[in-house]
């Protein structure tokens, strides 16, 4: 039998306190209380229980997982929110998706996932196993999949100053060797409004998680390069003012990452990140199709080529991409971003990549996209990162 180590604190995926699993209150999912509450199965613990908590956690299997389908809840007064029912095992890890308001951040957080879970040959990746966890998929499926993927209409934005619910994946990866066990991991993305990200003070106070985040995705929106948009045909001209530049976003987050780290100015960042250049629909319109610098991002109908996955993640094409994507930021006014994170990242943990999370542009006169939603390289990015945090075996 495994001890777990006494002394490790968790944190929980809604409010980010830390906390020992002894201090976690143990609840039915099934009955209720007298007063029509989840009932209390077990109170905190005291004393050496708790000790005995931490070494060996109870795993709420058997007749008392048949009995009530029990789960911890979260010590914090002003939480109380269930935990995973894997928290025990699983490390979780925090990918924070950010960009200015408009760029398309829940479009990619469900394109993203979508592709994982749907048109993705995972096991080709080194992934065992992926799966929501309890209520994630009845929440991504409310919040995500049919509003773009089944009406194909655009996702509703978010409300600034109001944080979603996250969602929560567990990942199993295979034994980068021979003898050792599978890896798993809770990956947690919660969605959030641009607005709340272009302030240094609200991105704490409202976005925390990306203080705890493992790893960072920027998505970036072309339509606020003015270059960019001059080259559009008018039926593909934004009607709506543009957002803020994702630079904003970047130094409010280098700022508060330094500042909760207690790192200097000039200090590296030791975290990966991946700026992504969202809308790759409209790509076609812009890049010249002599252009050899930019070719990974044109196929044979000049269209976004999708990524091929059935003979794994390759490192080799997606930084044939990301020196592609890289030079599509720099000549449509995103060069001061790329130098931004350049500067301040370490070398080989900044990636670029460019991605479309509908295949397609919206029609206002139609109220929905005008086809089949068809995400293209929008798992990308997220690969990589895993990669850079040593989960993924290339």
């Amino acid at each position: 039998m495994q001890l777990s180590n006494p002394f490790e604190k968790k944190t929980c995926p809604h409010c980010f306190e830390e906390f020992a699993l002894g201090e976690c209150e143990i609840y039915s999912s099934v009955e209720i209380d007298s007063i029509g509450e989840d009932l209390l199965l077990r109170p905190r613990l005291q004393g050496f229980s708790r000790w005995i908590e931490q070494a060996l956690p109870d795993k709420l299997s058997h007749n008392l997982f048949q009995k009530h389908q029990p789960y911890r809840r979260c010590p914090n007064s002003a939480c109380k929110k269930a935990l995973p029912y894997n928290i025990t095992t699983n490390e979780s890890c925090v990918i924070g998706v950010i960009g200015g308001r408009g760029s398309g951040k829940s479009h990619y957080i469900a394109a993203l996932i979508e592709t994982l879970l749907y048109r993705t040959p995972i096991d080709n990746l080194g992934i065992v196993e992926m799966a929501p966890l309890p209520k994630i998929q009845a929440q991504f499926t409310r919040e995500y999949y049919n509003p773009l993927f089944g009406q194909r209409g655009k996702l509703q934005a978010n409300i600034p100053g109001k944080l979603t619910d996250p969602l929560v994946y567990t990942f199993t990866f295979a034994p980068q060797a021979e003898g050792q066990p599978p890896r798993s991991l809770n990956l947690v993305m919660i969605d959030v409004s641009g607005e709340d990200l272009t302030d240094e003070t609200q991105m704490v106070r409202i976005a925390r998680f990306l203080l705890h985040a493992r790893g960072f995705i920027m998505v970036v929106d072309p339509l606020v390069s003015e270059s960019f948009v001059d080259l559009l045909p008018p039926h593909l001209k934004p009607s709506d003012p543009p957002g803020e530049r994702a630079l904003v976003v970047l130094n409010n987050l280098i700022l508060n990452i330094r500042r909760y780290r207690g790192l200097s100015d000039g200090t590296k960042i030791p975290l990966p990140i991946a700026i992504v250049t969202g809308k790759g629909d409209l790509a076609r319109n812009v890049l010249s199709p002599t252009d050899l610098r930019t070719e990974p991002l044109r196929g044979s109908d000049q269209r976004l080529p999708d990524a091929d996955y059935r003979n794994g993640f390759s490192l080799e094409q997606y930084q044939r991409v990301s020196d592609a994507s890289e030079v599509f930021l720099r000549d449509f006014d995103n060069g001061p971003l790329v130098q931004r994170a350049r500067g301040v990242f370490h070398k080989d943990q900044v990636s670029f990549s460019t991605v479309t999370a509908t295949g397609q542009h919206f029609d206002d006169q139609l109220g929905q996209f005008r086809g089949a939603i068809t995400p293209r390289r929008c798992a990308d990015p997220l690969l990589w990162i895993f990669h850079s945090l040593g989960f993924l075996k290339l």
